[in-house]
């Protein structure tokens, strides 16, 4: 009888979802059985002593490493929406364009609003895991929802995007608070 070997796929989830699935699929196409965190709910310390018995148990352990470079926001200030980027990953990253919007929540409740690159910016942002500022955008007074994107390029010169959305709370900062938004904004980067 052929032996099943069962590997722990692992990764981060959220921005690698798509490798992971396509990943799950290959193990299944090659008769090995896959587990990963998907198939589990890591609520307590109790869980995950559970989870770290399957990685022990699994034949073979599948890290996939890659996935998001940029992350930004920012918050308000004197009427100006201060916009950061930051690079998360280990080598620099280069910011082609960006766009940003400003809406009432309104506006986003009922469908997603496209975004499309508008502002030009073509600079290398370093992996040195600091917020930079690249721009202070003036926003109307009624603004709720800030939302946009980010285009940028690898170091293998592959093209990203990282779009984003974010809620100004009464303080005059943001959240990444999709409630209230149509669905597909939830599923953004």
């Amino acid at each position: 009888m052929d032996k099943k070997y069962q590997v722990f796929v692992s990764s981060t989830f959220g921005d690698l979802r798509k490798e992971r699935q396509a990943a799950i699929q290959a193990l299944l196409r090659l008769g090995f059985i896959p587990a990963g965190m998907e198939f589990f709910t890591a609520v307590d310390e109790e869980q995950m002593v559970f989870i770290k018995k399957i990685i022990d148990d699994c034949d073979y352990y599948l890290l996939l490493i890659g996935g998001r470079y940029l992350t930004g926001g920012g918050d308000v200030e004197g009427g100006r929406f201060r916009l950061e980027v930051m690079n998360l990953g280990k080598t620099p990253a280069f910011l082609s364009h960006y766009d940003i919007h400003f809406k009432k929540l309104a506006a986003v409740e009922a469908r997603p609003l496209p975004v499309r690159r508008r502002y030009r910016f073509d600079d290398r942002i370093p992996a040195a895991n600091q917020r930079i500022v690249i721009d202070r955008i003036p926003m109307p007074p009624d603004t709720e929802i800030i939302f946009g994107a980010f285009w940028y390029q690898d170091f293998l010169k592959r093209e990203h995007l990282f779009r984003f959305i974010l809620r100004i709370a009464p303080d005059g900062h943001t959240r990444p608070d999709v409630t209230g938004v149509d669905g597909s904004y939830s599923h953004w980067d």
